[in-house]
């Protein structure tokens, strides 16, 4: 347990309630902004198109809302390993403070 406790303090490890916070908040978002872009943006833009045409509109949404969400990603996985990077340079001053 306390290796365990002290992975999460070098941010080796995330704690379950951090990764599922993280995700219950951006997979409802996520499905919720599809739907509206699918079910409220696209039928009053691809008036007139083709399949082909439409495929490729409704590609180019999606992949714009994924973008977003995968940048909200990686700043999550920056904070981590912020947070990471501090709790090794603390350690790394209590242990070079307990030599001295």
């Amino acid at each position: 347990k306390l290796e365990t406790e002290v992975a999460v303090l070098k941010g080796d490890l995330i704690h379950i309630d951090v990764f599922s916070s993280f995700f219950s908040d951006i997979v409802p978002k996520t499905v919720s902004e599809l739907r509206r872009q699918l079910e409220n943006v696209l039928p009053a833009i691809q008036t007139g198109m083709d399949a082909s045409e439409i495929r490729e509109v409704h590609r180019k949404h999606v992949d714009k809302i994924l973008d977003r969400y995968v940048s909200r990603a990686e700043e999550f996985s920056a904070e981590i390993e912020k947070k990471r990077a501090t709790a090794t340079s603390n350690q790394e001053e209590e242990t070079g403070n307990a030599d001295s």
